[in-house]
C-alpha cells in the first residue's frame, strides 16, 4: 500500500475515492445539493444531561411518492460527539452539516470529569444513549461524527453494546456510516483533556504529568475502561463505512496513528475513505478548509445512501 510502504507514509491513494468534485460549491445552482442544502429552523430538546436533539422544524424533500413510502421506517439520526469543552457556538457549525439536508442530530457531550470517572459518568452516558436509540426506531438509520475525544465517548457505547449484546446488538445493523474528525488514541486523551481545561502550555503540561500519575493509579477504575474502548476502535465493532478526517499538523491526534488505523480497517475490508489535510490543527480542518470539508461529508452520505434516506434524491 502506498500509504505503508511509498515515500509518503501518510499518502492515501489506495483507499478508494469518494465522488467529491460532484458536491463542491453547494451554494450554486451547478451543485446537485443545491435546492436542499440551505439553513432551516431547528426545534432543540435537551433530552438528558448528556443528549440534546436537534431537528429540522420544516423538512423538505425531493423523492416521489413511491420513493416516501419505500423509505418511511428509514429515517436517519446522526450522533454527534464533539470535543471536549466544546461551546454550542462551534459546534452548531457541525450540526449544520447535517440539519441544512434535514437530518436530526442528537448531540451528546460529555466533560473531563465524565471521562475521568468512566464507571460513575461516561458510561452512564453511553447508557443512556442506547437505550434512547432502542426506544426510538423511528431513526432506523444511524449515523457517526465524532471529533478528537468525542471519539472516547461513542467506544464506550459500543463497549457496552458489545458486554449486553442481548439487549443491544439489535442497534448495530442501523449504522451505516461514520465521520472520524481528528479522533483521539490513548495518549491523545490526556492532550485532550488538557487543552479543554486550559490554553497555557505549562499548565498542559502539569495536567499530563497529572493524568499520568492517575493512569497509573487508576488503572482498575479508568484506565482499564480506556484501553477497552481503544480496543474497540481497533477492531471497528460499529463495522460501518468510515470517513476519517485529519492533518499532518495536528499536535493532539497523531497522522500516523490514524493512517495506521484507516490502513488496518482497510485491510480487514471495511469500506474506509480518508482526506488527510496539510496545515490546520487539532478539529480545526471545518473552519480552515470549509468547501473541501463539507464536500467530503456530502460525498460520503451519498456514498452510503443517507441522503435518499434524508428524502434527498439526485440521482433521478
Amino acid at each position: 500500500m502506498p500509504g505503508i510502504f511509498g515515500s509518503d507514509p501518510l499518502c492515501m491513494e489506495h483507499l478508494p475515492k469518494l465522488d467529491v468534485r460532484r458536491f463542491r460549491n453547494t451554494e450554486t445552482k451547478a451543485s446537485p445539493l443545491s435546492a436542499h442544502n440551505y439553513q432551516r429552523k431547528v426545534k432543540t430538546d435537551k433530552i438528558s444531561k448528556y443528549m440534546t436533539l436537534i431537528s429540522p422544524v420544516n423538512e423538505d424533500d425531493t423523492c416521489t411518492e413511491a420513493q416516501k413510502k419505500e423509505f418511511k421506517n428509514l429515517k436517519p439520526l446522526v450522533l454527534l460527539y464533539p470535543w471536549l469543552m466544546a461551546e454550542d457556538k462551534h459546534v452548531k457549525k457541525y450540526t449544520r452539516l447535517y440539519t441544512d439536508l434535514g437530518i436530526d442530530v442528537l448531540k451528546v457531550k460529555i466533560t473531563p470529569l465524565d471521562l475521568l470517572r468512566p464507571e460513575p459518568r461516561a458510561q452512564k452516558a453511553a447508557i443512556e444513549v442506547l437505550e434512547y436509540l432502542l426506544e426510538n426506531t423511528d431513526w432506523h438509520k444511524l449515523f457517526i461524527h465524532g471529533m478528537s475525544v468525542g471519539a472516547y465517548g461513542f467506544m464506550e457505547v459500543m463497549t457496552k453494546m458489545e458486554a449486553h449484546e442481548d439487549r443491544y446488538l439489535g442497534i448495530r445493523p442501523r449504522f451505516i456510516g461514520q465521520v472520524w474528525d481528528s479522533p483521539c488514541d490513548l495518549p491523545g486523551l490526556k492532550e485532550g483533556v488538557s487543552r479543554s481545561i486550559t490554553d497555557n502550555r505549562i499548565l498542559q503540561m502539569k495536567i499530563m504529568n497529572a493524568l499520568d500519575w492517575f493512569l497509573a493509579v487508576r488503572y482498575d477504575a479508568a484506565t482499564r475502561h480506556y484501553v477497552k474502548t481503544q480496543d474497540m476502535y481497533h477492531k471497528n465493532y460499529c463495522r460501518a463505512p468510515a470517513l476519517f478526517l485529519y492533518s499532518r499538523a495536528d499536535p493532539v491526534s497523531g497522522a500516523q496513528i490514524t493512517t495506521n488505523l484507516a490502513n488496518w480497517w482497510h485491510k480487514f475490508g471495511f469500506d474506509v475513505y480518508a482526506r488527510v489535510f496539510h496545515e490546520s490543527g487539532h478539529v480545526g480542518h471545518y473552519p480552515k478548509y470549509k468547501a473541501d470539508y463539507t464536500a467530503y461529508v456530502h460525498a460520503f452520505l451519498h456514498r452510503i445512501g443517507m441522503l435518499r434516506y434524508a428524502g434527498i434524491n439526485i440521482d433521478e
